[in-house]
């Protein structure tokens, strides 16, 4: 089954907007650079994430966050990249997470989208608990399912933008978090 054309995405995404199912708007001023420069962002957040978790930062709970972080910036890159931003900050990383996640099933990524829609449905809520209620709700095998998501999202989210971009991505190295995993 061919995929479908980056403007049957955009086409479903404003749909969605229309019947008022996501809180996005259409932002036709968003240049190459400015999506490029979000997934840079998300690829920093996941790199954090595998620094603090290989150097046993003891705080669980923040390379958790960090990891999350990284989720939620690809997936508002992927949904730059189609020419839509967040509309309000009320319940503005579910808008994304969810907009994301139909992009990529819509994409023919459904592995992905569900990866997403475990990053919203999951690993939010856990986040939201260890942030605001229970210090402890975060432990070292959630820890390891956030890493392993980030890494799916982030790559298939870069993938997926350089196709609608028809752009190279960079590759983004940052120094200061590199682990030599073989000393």
């Amino acid at each position: 089954m061919p995929l479908p054309e980056p403007s049957s995405v955009s086409h479903m995404l404003a749909t969605l907007i229309d019947k008022q199912r996501l809180a996005l708007k259409r932002s036709p001023m968003i240049t190459d650079s400015e999506v490029l420069a979000t997934l840079e962002l998300a690829h920093r957040h996941r790199a954090e994430a595998r620094y603090l978790r290989a150097t046993q930062y003891p705080i669980q709970a923040r390379v958790f966050d960090v990891a999350f972080d990284a989720c939620c910036v690809a997936a508002e890159a992927l949904i730059e990249a189609y020419g839509f931003r967040t509309s309000g900050s009320e319940g503005s990383r579910t808008s994304v997470l969810g907009a994301a996640a139909l992009a990529l099933h819509e994409l023919g990524q459904e592995d992905v989208s569900e990866k997403l829609r475990t990053a919203d449905q999951v690993l939010r809520v856990k986040r939201n608990r260890a942030r605001y209620h229970e210090l402890d709700a975060v432990g070292p095998q959630d820890v390891i399912t956030a890493i392993e998501i980030s890494e799916t999202v982030v790559d298939t989210c870069a993938s997926e933008i350089a196709k609608c971009l028809k752009v190279t991505i960079p590759d983004f190295v940052f120094g200061d978090l590199e682990i030599d995993e073989h000393s």
